[in-house]
């Protein structure tokens, strides 16, 4: 399947690791699940942003891509702190996902926070964004 992202996460030989954040404990497992599974690459996970941004920090220069909800703790004001975080840091793609995703004053927020690539919290988009990152994994 084309790259319609044109970012070649899986270039070189060494192993690629994803930084997955949301305040949603099912949601960092499945995805773990989901990454370390099918895709082959180490998946770090974190359920606050402050979780988030401390790892991103610690870790600059070796995470490959990050997936982070937009509104993690966002009752705190940190609306899309870790995406601000991951661009600062030069990560690329980074994935901003929400449950609000596909209404555009909301994929425009995601986007300005330095999100690549916006989806909708979902399962099925999930597992087709990395499918198509990734290349072909089975459902």
């Amino acid at each position: 399947m084309p790259n319609k992202f044109n970012f070649n996460i899986m270039n070189g030989e060494e192993e690629k690791t994803v930084l997955v954040v949301d305040d949603e404990p099912a949601i960092t497992k499945m995805s773990k699940r989901i990454l370390e599974k099918f895709c082959n690459v180490n998946v770090i996970t974190a359920n606050t942003v402050k979780e988030g941004i401390k790892i991103i920090n610690e870790e600059r220069g070796n995470i490959d891509l990050l997936v982070s909800d937009w509104d993690v703790n966002a009752n705190d004001g940190a609306w899309a702190e870790a995406i601000k975080a991951g661009k600062e840091a030069g990560i690329e793609p980074i994935i901003g996902w929400s449950g609000r995703a596909g209404h555009p004053s909301v994929d425009d927020l995601i986007k300005e926070a330095g999100a690549t690539i916006v989806i909708l919290k979902d399962l099925d988009a999930f597992i087709e964004t990395i499918r198509t990152m990734f290349g072909d994994i089975q459902k």
